[in-house]
């Protein structure tokens, strides 16, 4: 699973994705332009629900999109990625220095001190406990296309009422595309119903928001994945 996500052809296709890197020289329609800027919608999503902006968690964070996009609404921003050369691309584009993404392309964007970046695990518990300790709890956690590649996401799913404080959202996206190769135990595969159901009876975590977010994929200049992630959107109870 991780050397797909560490090779060159997926960090061009997430750079792509989280930051339209080329977009003038594609033929994309204007007809596809609600699926673009995808990590970005997930951030200023949070941002409109959350009651308070100190801390944002982007677990999953890829080469950081989103991650960056809070920024502009939340103090302190970490972002994690088990793919050691997402969080090496992230952690460079926050210092404000060129990433190679081609041989003969770079992406720099203006740096951000705000934002962490580091390599971890979603269903480390002494990971996720550790990143409560440096930087949480927090005010707003983003999951996003993270739990139908996680081996079992309940482990993280169950650790959500500690990472958030009380009033605080997560938002988990997902198009529930699980496969053995990420999840082998299918008792451990999510769909809506049973997410929504962890969530709110399992977890006592308050249901805010039910929406289709849709994201490209580029393949190449005429070839894309449509993806229709389903987005919802939780709040942790203040007496929790």
């Amino acid at each position: 699973g991780q050397a797909k996500y560490d090779s060159a052809a997926q960090i061009r296709a997430y750079v792509d994705l989280h930051f339209g890197r080329g977009a003038e020289k594609t033929h994309l329609p204007a007809v596809m332009d609600h699926a673009v800027r995808f990590p970005q919608r997930c951030a200023e999503l949070l941002a409109d629900h959350a009651s308070t902006r100190g801390a944002f968690l982007d677990v999953g964070c890829a080469v950081g999109g989103a991650s960056l996009a809070a920024a502009a609404s939340f103090d302190n921003v970490l972002g994690f990625d088990y793919s050691r050369a997402f969080a090496d691309v992230a952690r460079t584009l926050a210092a404000g220095l060129p990433v190679q993404v081609d041989r003969d392309e770079t992406l720099a964007v203006p740096a951000e001190p705000r934002c962490h970046f580091l390599h971890g695990d979603a269903t480390d518990a002494a990971f996720l406990d550790q990143c409560i300790d440096d930087h949480g709890p927090f005010d707003a956690v983003l999951a996003a296309n993270l739990l139908c590649r996680l081996p079992n996401p309940h482990v993280f799913l169950d650790h959500l009422p500690k990472l958030l404080r009380p009033g605080a959202v997560v938002l988990l996206a997902s198009p529930y595309s699980f496969m053995t190769q990420y999840t082998p135990d299918r008792a451990h595969w999510l769909d809506a119903a049973s997410l929504k159901h962890k969530m709110t009876h399992d977890l006592g975590f308050l249901q805010v928001l039910d929406v289709d977010l849709p994201l490209l994929i580029k393949d190449h200049d005429r070839k894309y994945q449509y993806i229709i992630s389903h987005g919802l959107l939780f709040r942790k109870p203040m007496s929790n």
